[in-house]
């Protein structure tokens, strides 16, 4: 499905919400705040969703957090936001297990973190005990990024070409989007499916994590 097609499901989606409860069909403002923190709730939606399979368990989780009501709050939304941003971080290391077996573990590297940033903000320093975490885990992974974390934990690779790989992949899971020069705006690999590889990062590349995953990696709306 198109683009077009998710910007024009939330509505559809909220009838039938509105339906389960009314036994009636409803307009889109009947269910609905008209925004959540001054942003209007299509915005809001549309910039978290980019398939229509993620929109139905966004809305599941609305469903769950209505109790019975006929109409959903702001507070209501955001706690299904915070559980939906939860378990699409989860789907997202499932998707990619054949290729990235271990991409949850090293997605702590960006939490806290701004909504952009370059990368020269992740210090070496930081890279370092991630990999080192990993590798000495119970059950550390053998496969997938954990044998690049294994080299830099031994000294046998640079920490800041293990950054560069690292957000090669996390571009290419849709994790984040990137911005290769100040005067572009980012790239996410979804919607250019332009691949970018780690040779073309720098310190002063920015990249910009999906609204996705904000809620789970308690990452920081400002640039």
């Amino acid at each position: 499905p198109s683009r077009t097609i998710v910007l024009r499901c939330p509505a559809f989606w909220i009838r039938s919400v509105g339906y389960q409860y009314t036994k009636q069909e409803v307009g889109y403002s009947d269910i609905m705040p008209q925004s959540i923190n001054r942003q209007e709730i299509d915005k809001f939606i549309t910039e978290r969703i980019s398939r229509p399979r993620d929109l139905i368990a966004f809305f599941n989780e609305c469903i769950l957090e209505a109790n019975n009501s006929p109409k959903l709050k702001a507070a209501q939304i955001r706690t299904a936001e915070g559980n939906y941003s939860r378990t699409r971080l989860r789907a997202l290391a499932d998707e990619w297990s054949a290729d990235f077996p271990d991409l949850l573990e090293f997605t702590s590297i960006l939490k806290s973190r701004t909504h952009s940033f370059k990368l020269s903000k992740i210090l070496d320093s930081e890279i370092e005990d991630l990999c080192l975490s990993v590798v000495t885990s119970e059950q550390p992974p053998e496969v997938g990024i954990s044998e690049a974390a294994m080299l830099v934990a031994e000294s046998r690779s640079s920490p800041r070409d293990f950054k560069y790989n690292l957000f090669e992949i996390f571009y290419k899971t849709g994790l984040v989007g990137l911005k290769l020069e100040s005067f572009e705006t980012e790239q996410w690999f979804r919607d250019t499916g332009r691949t970018v590889s780690s040779a073309e990062l720098a310190e002063e590349t920015s990249a910009v994590v999906h609204k996705t995953f904000h809620r789970t990696l308690g990452i920081v709306n400002k640039r």
